[in-house]
């Protein structure tokens, strides 16, 4: 239990001898312990938020989205509640704050949403939306920066109209901000999505309101004007303004930030066919970064209207004012990408040689193989992949983080994937530690694009060193053609799997082909094959191949069979004598079915690991099925009765209860907190125990946050957050030491009506 060094409010003596629920009803917080309070409830609501908005960040890059927009309407449920405008604040900050609006936690979930998943993310804009209101204007800025960066994300799904209602209210609430330099950074942003929204009148109404204010800055540091007036400049240039973005370069002092604004002046030029007027200005730009853009932008426009000569001297003029700089090749590279991909791919190709650091020359060489790729070039890309090959064999382009890594990628967002596949092909098997995760990407995004030929023509060419590689591939394919509802194919591809070795990939692949696209008369037929087949393994991969099948069962509805073939699964992996292999089999047996949310089947699969590792996962399953909008209660029952460890049983239960408070299941928590409290009063003496670390003279020392004390504290700090204030204070008795009992007392003060 967490020991307290002073005290805010004291209880006496007698009080505390005479502790009872009768005793503390009428107590009442001083002034001081009143602050405190609001304290603790702050962080209290902060910390719930905080575990929801850290799983969040998790789920995205896993493509978890329903999972993810599920956790933050928790959460926007938990600040609504709270009415406390420094939590609604930090929070909104934690899903919006970022440089680029893209880049911010909720700027990347709507940028990787699916069509389906559009209304699901709109209402979760909707609520967020509500919560941004309730902000008064003393919080006028965050609240300003919210409705903007909300309407940013309903502009990235298509909501055009919530998107222009809510700049109207950021509008509005922007004329309560005070302060020069905070108005002018409300504003801008607010142009930007006009001007983004093609609202272009608005745009500029806006930007000269901020403008105003822009200049009425005068801060200690220049560089803060600097900053504001750059942006502004730049999006006049970007709203075709160009005399007024150029106007504005006077008044920036930074060599950088001119440059940048000319740069997006000599873009506007571009587009507008102004190349000698756009040549010009290039010429004066002073940074060897932007000057080179510039010359690129100029050398496209001239090639789009077929004016070749002045495209080539301009791409000189790029290359050669970057050349002297002295981090030149990480300037240029990026010249000739951005020339390659305007469809300069033969200039952008002889350029390409001069390179000498191996990993841009690298990437650059794979972003033209790309463009030669999409024109259909395929000898030119032949020769790139030759030239490429040793460079994409070292150490340092096969590594985790190397450079291959960010090849493949491009090639895989340009949907090159046969590209993408002949140099994955090319780099030595037992040294690229990443292949077979690659080929499982490519596989899966060509199978994506309809172009299920590449992955199959992918296995056929791997030989017998890659068998099981093939064999996953193939899966694929065979799941492939079966959603496209060529059954006939699919099950031709099966047989071409190799069931050498007892390998269980036939087996899962008939089972994901007898269920592609839902229950039909022959899938009955096909389960019973596969189920059939499976029995013939030997006992682990028997017991995979079957917990595969019931998979299948369970996607056609037929839970009876699912159960029955997971209790056989089960059975085969009983016949293991090590605890801890049986221990491994069963967790990974688990997660396929947690991945589909099938958490009956998965829960079936927990209770019978044979170790206290099924006692932790009993909760992580609980967590999951509750944030799923579920009830855990059989989860909770078998975790009461059957885990003999009370430590154990307590740390779950309770963890379970946390869950449901996040969930706002009062009465789930009421009941789950109840039997954590018998369960608590069980663990054994020392009430308070310390866990030490390390050995001398390096010993680190720290509560024990799973004994006696400190589980009835949380116990008691869980009744009293849903109310229950009198039965938190029984819990409290219970803890012999007086000292931490009137400290745990104190706490639940904050929480009494």
């Amino acid at each position: 239990m967490q020991k307290y060094s002073s005290q805010v409010f004291i209880v006496t003596l007698s009080l505390l001898t005479l502790l009872d629920t009768v005793s503390f009803i009428f107590l009442s917080p001083t002034l001081a312990q009143t602050t405190t309070c609001q304290q603790r409830q702050q962080q209290d609501t902060q910390i719930q938020i905080n575990i929801l908005v850290s799983d969040f960040e998790q789920d995205i890059p896993a493509g978890k989205n329903e999972q993810a927009i599920s956790r933050i309407n928790q959460a926007i449920q938990i600040a609504l509640k709270a009415q406390n405008p420094t939590v609604t604040r930090t929070f909104l900050s934690q899903l919006v704050d970022s440089y680029l609006p893209q880049e911010s936690l909720l700027g990347r979930l709507a940028q990787q949403i699916e069509p389906s998943q559009k209304p699901q993310l709109r209402q979760l804009l909707t609520s967020l939306t509500s919560l941004t209101q309730s902000l008064n204007s003393g919080y006028s800025v965050a609240k300003t920066q919210s409705l903007t960066r909300i309407a940013n994300y309903f502009r990235i799904i298509g909501e055009q109209q919530q998107a222009l209602s809510l700049l109207t209210q950021a509008l509005t609430t922007s004329q309560f901000i005070k302060g020069a330099e905070f108005q002018t950074k409300a504003l801008t942003p607010i142009a930007q999505e006009y001007l983004a929204l093609k609202q272009t009148v608005e745009a500029e109404q806006i930007l000269a309101q901020s403008l105003q204010f822009a200049q009425q800055i005068q801060p200690q540091e220049p560089i803060r004007r600097v900053l504001v007036l750059e942006t502004i400049a730049v999006t006049y240039a970007q709203l075709g303004k160009i005399e007024r973005a150029l106007q504005l370069v006077t008044s920036i002092s930074d060599p950088y930030y001119r440059s940048k604004i000319r740069f997006e002046v000599v873009k506007q030029l571009t587009q507008k066919n102004q190349l000698e007027a756009a040549q010009k200005l290039a010429q004066n730009i002073e940074t060897p970064e932007f000057k080179g853009r510039s010359f690129v932008e100029i050398a496209l426009a001239a090639g789009n209207k077929g004016q070749q000569q002045l495209s080539d001297q301009n791409f000189a003029a790029a290359l050669q004012a970057t050349g002297n700089d002295s981090n030149a090749v990480y300037l240029q590279a990026p010249l000739i990408q951005t020339y390659a991909k305007g469809g300069q791919r033969d200039a952008a190709y002889k350029a390409v040689q001069q390179l000498q650091n191996v990993e841009q020359k690298a990437l650059t060489l794979g972003i033209i193989a790309n463009e030669y790729s999409k024109a259909g070039q395929l000898q030119k890309v032949e020769q790139i992949i030759t030239e490429l090959t040793p460079l994409i064999q070292t150490p340092e382009a096969i590594d985790n983080v190397g450079f291959l890594q960010n090849i493949l990628a491009n090639s895989l967002a340009e949907k090159q994937y046969k590209l993408a596949f002949d140099l994955v092909s090319k780099t030595k098997r037992n040294d690229f530690m990443g292949r077979e995760d690659w080929l499982s990407r490519i596989a899966d995004a060509a199978i994506k694009a309809r172009n299920i030929e590449l992955p199959l023509q992918i296995a056929q060419n791997l030989g017998e060193a890659d068998i099981d590689q093939r064999n996953r591939l193939l899966q694929k394919v065979a799941e492939g053609y079966a959603q496209n509802k060529q059954l006939e194919r699919a099950l031709s591809i099966v047989q071409q799997i190799n069931n050498s070795g007892n390998s269980l990939d036939k087996v899962q692949t008939l089972a994901l082909v007898a269920t592609a696209f839902g229950k039909t008369a022959q899938t009955d037929k096909l389960l019973n094959q596969a189920t059939a087949e499976a029995r013939k393994l030997a006992p682990q991969q028997r017991a995979f191949a079957l917990a595969s099948v019931a998979q299948a069962f369970l996607k056609i509805g037929n839970q009876p069979q699912a159960k029955k073939l997971l209790a056989e699964a089960i059975q085969a992996v009983q016949t293991e004598k090590d605890s801890s292999v049986r221990d491994n089999l069963l967790q990974r047996m688990s997660e396929p079915f947690i991945a589909a949310k099938q958490y009956n089947a998965a829960l079936q699969i927990i209770q019978a690991i044979p170790t206290t590792t099924r006692d932790y996962k009993l909760p992580e399953l609980a967590k999951l099925v509750i944030e799923n909008g579920n009830d855990a209660s059989e989860i909770v029952n078998i975790l009461s009765k059957n885990t003999k460890n009370p430590e154990n049983k307590t740390r779950g239960l309770i963890s379970i209860a946390e869950t449901y408070l996040r969930a706002q299941k009062i009465q789930s928590v009421k009941q789950v907190s109840d039997l954590a409290f018998a369960a608590a009063k069980t663990i054994s003496s020392p009430e308070s125990r310390v866990l030490t670390f390390g050995n001398p003279p390096d010993i680190t020392v720290v509560d024990d946050d799973g004994d006696r004390a400190s589980s009835l504290e949380k116990i008691a700090l869980l009744k009293a957050k849903i109310g229950d204030y009198n039965q938190a204070l029984v819990v409290a008795q219970v803890i012999q030491d007086k000292k931490l009992r009137g400290q745990l007392v104190q706490q639940l003060l904050c929480y009494k009506k």
